[in-house]
């Protein structure tokens, strides 16, 4: 569209910090206690600025689904912004305040996600968050739309499940897969770690820029 020319286009990912961002199985423990969720509850969650663009509703109406068939769920919410109060009315119209948390803007997101067994989004649209490859790096199967280039890092069936944009019946399907077969999970989050470390590291993001520099250096 741009007509850029081919050749002096680079792309280089976005890269984790996955030192920071690993599991935590402590902190879960602290956390699920200070939040009152049973040791044994199934959570997910989403970390996402309160944006109509993030469009937690969906994340709502895909916790109304899961909750029919797992009752004992629970759902966070990470992240505050204008939408919070049109959130908070979806909720208690569907009689989930029990079971879910607004925890607000976090400094101890690393934290927070190793409380989770699974990481939701559910944007109309993304480029390339940042947050799911945080949460792959904690070890999270994600369950997502398929929205931007989310595809590239959440693969269907070996890290996590994807959804039409808008389709609350298929997220809410991928959780309940996950949610219902541990072993599933577990190879999730094993192949999620390690696609991450080796493609979306800081490491890897400064090689790339590493190699850009080099290859712009070397043709003058």
């Amino acid at each position: 569209n741009e007509r850029f020319p081919a050749e002096r286009v680079h792309v280089i990912p976005n890269g984790v910090d996955t030192d920071r961002f690993q599991p935590n199985p402590a902190a879960a423990a602290e956390l699920r206690h200070e939040l009152n969720i049973p040791a044994d509850a199934p959570v997910t969650g989403i970390v996402a600025a309160l944006r109509p663009e993030k469009n937690h509703e969906l994340f709502v109406e895909a916790a109304t689904l899961v909750q029919r068939k797992l009752p004992g769920a629970h759902f966070v919410l990470v992240g505050d912004g204008p939408e919070r109060a049109k959130i908070v009315a979806a909720i208690a119209n569907r009689g989930l305040n029990d079971c879910f948390h607004l925890l607000g803007s976090r400094s101890d997101v690393p934290e927070v996600l190793s409380l989770l067994d699974t990481f939701m989004l559910t944007s109309h649209h993304e480029a390339n968050p940042v947050s799911i490859l945080e949460a792959m790096a904690v070890g999270l199967p994600v369950v997502s739309t398929n929205v931007g280039s989310i595809s590239e890092s959440v693969e269907p069936g070996v890290t996590g499940y994807l959804a039409e944009p808008g389709n609350a019946l298929e997220l809410s399907d991928g959780l309940l897969t996950i949610f219902n077969n541990r072993e599933l999970s577990a190879r999730f989050a094993a192949a999620e770690r390690q696609r991450v470390v080796t493609n979306w590291s800081l490491d890897a993001m400064v090689l790339g820029y590493e190699e850009l520099l080099w290859s712009v250096f070397k043709r003058k």
